[in-house]
């Protein structure tokens, strides 16, 4: 049996085996056995094969043994070295699949090369990835923001080779690869998010849900009346770039827009508007805004309110409520509203 076909069959044999230390023996083997085969070649082309398989080799192994450390890992400082352990490995796990990959690259074999390279590149953000857990583990959220940070781009690029190999020739293996590393994106934004979260004191997860409450005063035609609005956000979600918009037959103040507003907090605004006609006249209000992830909202209230001449009395307080202002970000939703008299609401 040649020396190349016995390192397969210790690879293979390390595959197959659900004991850690055992398969890191074999694939020890399959390496040596694999520089051995490369020193003997007899071509240039045999010669980067066999060492393009020993740092394949290489590379399982060290990923081994950080996927070993990483699923024993406790809680707490201990969780934290353990994560620091496994990242200590995946640096040389990298290091090796990259070089595979640059041998893939001079035998012109342009697939494998953006499968290896594609590994490569995921390594080392599981490298950073596994650091920002260890920063996480002792609460240290500058320091597992930068690291995410760090591994977000790592991982994207990753997927962009998995994407162009696939592109080439489909392989059931390289798709479970670009899978595992969207998840793994995935992680790192929520990751950054509540990081993110943590540094700031401002909730970047959650739903944000506003109600808001329309109040007017003795509005009289062609005079200038207060429209007072009380917004609520009663989400587990930070509301941010909130723009309010009146919607009616006035001259004056129309819009009006909060930067955050936080979850469980109400505030008010105060809009100085001059109807043009009297009579009744309808309102409507449009209000606009994102939750941390920047998805959208939109919700519309509408009611009618009464207008006095100017030789008139007025009807007093009028008041209009817009309620089930969101439930599901980024869709649009129209919330009824109804015709107002003095000092009454409409759900």
């Amino acid at each position: 049996m040649e020396l190349w076909e016995q390192a397969e069959e210790c690879c293979d044999r390390a595959i197959g085996t659900e004991d850690v230390d055992k398969a890191v023996e074999l694939l020890d083997m399959a390496i040596v056995l694999y520089l051995q085969a490369a020193e003997r070649a007899e071509t240039e082309e045999s010669r980067l094969i066999r060492t393009k398989d020993a740092r394949m080799a290489e590379g399982n192994k060290y990923l081994l043994l950080a996927n070993n450390i990483v699923v024993d890992a406790p809680s707490g400082s201990e969780q934290a070295e353990y994560f620091r352990e496994a990242a200590s490995y995946l640096l040389p796990s990298h290091s090796s699949i990259a070089e595979a990959a640059e041998i893939s690259e001079e035998q012109d074999d342009i697939a494998s090369y953006h499968t290896m390279i594609g590994g490569a590149y995921h390594d080392r953000a599981l490298y950073h990835h596994c650091l920002a857990k260890a920063s996480e583990a002792v609460f240290n959220w500058d320091e597992a923001l930068s690291a995410y940070k760090e591994s977000l781009p790592l991982l994207e690029s990753a997927v962009e080779h998995f994407n162009e190999s696939l592109r080439m020739e489909f392989d059931q293996d390289v798709e479970y690869s670009r899978e595992t590393c969207i998840e793994h994106i995935e992680s790192c934004e929520y990751g950054i998010l509540e990081a993110e979260s943590q540094i700031t004191g401002i909730k970047t997860t959650g739903t944000p849900h506003l109600s808001v409450d329309v109040t007017t005063d003795n509005l009289r035609q062609d005079t200038y009346s207060r429209v007072l609005l009380r917004i609520v956000n009663n989400g587990d979600g930070v509301a941010k770039d909130v723009k309010i918009k009146l919607d009616a037959p006035v001259e004056g103040e129309t819009v009006a827009s909060l930067e955050t507003m936080k979850q469980e907090y109400e505030t008010g605004l105060a809009l100085s508007v001059k109807p043009l006609p009297h009579g009744r006249m309808e309102f409507k209000i449009y209000a606009e805004y994102r939750d941390m992830q920047g998805r959208r909202d939109t919700a519309v209230g509408e009611a009618w309110i009464q207008v006095a001449r100017l030789t008139e009395e007025t009807v007093g307080q009028q008041v209009f409520h817009i309620a089930n202002f969101t439930g599901e970000i980024g869709r649009d939703k129209q919330v009824a509203g109804g015709d107002i008299a003095g000092g009454g609401r409409t759900r």
